[in-house]
């Protein structure tokens, strides 16, 4: 790995493990040290030879540069009007530049027990909260389940973020509640310097439960700046859980995000990640399907313009019989912005009677502009249905000129083509209010000038 910022980080951690991590427990000072063993065995993943996951994507960028802390007060932005949900939502937690922002956050008014071992429980009711509350409370569930997802995974970006587990957000739904509105999570960066930051998020949905779930990362400013997110998630039996990931960090920005869950039987997730924003972009996402009639949605749009580079990998595996897998993935990309879309599905031996589709669809809108797409599949059960697919290609111009003859003028034509083109992604989001929010932002980050 390149070691330009190899000490820098070093220091960083040996500060933050004498400083504030002496407060934590003990578990998870011990997690924090053998992450950060790891991630000096593994390092940066570098785009070299055999490396297949990291083969279209630098990250030299992020290795190379000295990030810090961010010295922001999280209570520096002090309203969150262009980010505001045009819905209720029951919860809405904020942080700003990885800290807990209070004044910002907003929780429904009941009357708060204290139990042991607990952040905070309101009766029956789901705890949202801090998750610097659940490990300082030793919260059992938190302890339990924090780092179990991603346990396979500790290694680069995964292993750097737990060194600096710090804080973050937890969601836990418990056995038979329904949360209808929104649990709205915003992490914003300022971009005032080249900071870092590790947001972590633990969501755990109990028996018969549903939820959903919207985390938003923003950047503002105009500097450099880099985020690495882990989101951890447990859906319990029969459980459903509506996940959406909405990315539009400032167009200097790296950004990193690795998703790992864990599906029980009869749960299903319906994943939906938006990415319109950042530099430089890489985002995992990768399911297990541990018990039988458990399924799981992948539903994916990127755009890119300038010289951007937008990265998406899923990873489904099937382990058990009667599982089932769905994945859309689909990108634009303008001007000289490269798109990569890398779906692997994984069928068991054991995984009979399972179904799994993917398909990554891509328009590009000018010459310079590129996409890398590989769906993949490794099936060793025999009595199963797959497919997979990918196309790349460009709007209509047959299209466009049958509009501009009816009176359309081109650009208006080029933006119902491309809003035809996003649609199914977007109609996915059930939530009424939260699919017009989605569109209007996707739609506003296309802009006013479309490149054929």
């Amino acid at each position: 790995m390149p070691l330009n910022s190899l000490p820098t980080i070093t220091q960083q951690f040996e500060s933050f493990d004498t400083g504030r991590g002496t407060s934590q427990p003990a578990w998870v000072r011990n997690y924090r040290k053998d992450a950060f063993a790891e991630f000096r065995a593994t390092g940066f993943p570098t785009a070299r030879k055999n490396n297949e996951l990291w083969k279209y994507t630098n990250v030299s960028p992020i290795a190379s540069t000295e990030y810090k802390f961010p010295a922001t007060e999280a209570n520096k932005i002090l309203e969150t009007e262009n980010y505001d949900l045009p819905c209720p939502r029951v919860y809405q937690i904020v942080f700003v530049d990885g800290k807990y922002a209070p004044l910002l956050s907003s929780q429904p008014s009941r009357n708060v027990t204290d139990e042991a071992g607990v952040i905070t429980a309101y009766a029956e009711n789901p705890i949202v909260g801090r998750l610097a509350d659940g490990i300082e409370n030793q919260n059992p569930l938190v302890k339990k389940s924090l780092g179990q997802p991603s346990s396979m995974e500790m290694k680069h970006f995964v292993a750097l973020n737990a060194s600096f587990l710090d804080d973050g957000a937890f969601v836990y739904i418990p056995n038979n509640t329904h949360v209808a509105e929104p649990i709205y999570l915003l992490f914003i960066s300022t971009g005032t310097g080249e900071t870092a930051s590790y947001p972590r998020t633990l969501i755990v949905t109990g028996e018969n439960s549903s939820a959903t779930v919207l985390q938003s990362f923003e950047g503002l400013g105009n500097q450099s700046y880099f985020t690495n997110a882990v989101t951890e998630v447990i859906a319990g039996q029969n459980s459903y859980l509506s996940l959406y990931n909405f990315q539009r960090e400032n167009n200097l920005s790296s950004h990193v995000s690795s998703t790992y869950i864990e599906q029980y039987r009869g749960s299903q997730v319906d994943s939906i990640s938006i990415d319109i924003g950042g530099h430089l972009t890489r985002r995992d996402i990768k399911s297990k399907l541990l018990e039988p009639d458990s399924k799981i949605k992948l539903y994916g749009l990127y755009y890119g313009s300038a010289n951007q580079h937008i990265d998406n990998h899923t990873y489904v595996e099937h382990m058990v019989p009667y599982t089932s897998s769905e994945e859309v993935y689909k990108g634009i990309l303008a001007q000289n912005s490269t798109g990569v879309f890398v779906g692997d599905v994984y069928v068991h031996p054991k995984a009979q009677k399972i179904t799994a589709n993917q398909i990554n669809k891509n328009i590009l809108l000018s010459q310079s502009s590129k996409v890398y797409t590989q769906p993949k599949l490794q099936i060793f059960a025999d009595d199963v249905v797959c497919t997979h697919g990918a196309a790349v290609g460009q709007l209509d111009l047959d299209a466009i000129f049958y509009m501009k003859s009816r009176g359309i003028n081109e650009l208006l034509a080029k933006q119902l083509l491309l809003k035809g083109f996003t649609s199914d992604i977007l109609q996915a989001v059930i939530h009424d209010a939260l699919r017009q929010y989605l569109e209007q932002a996707t739609l506003n980050a296309l802009g006013e000038e479309i490149y054929v």
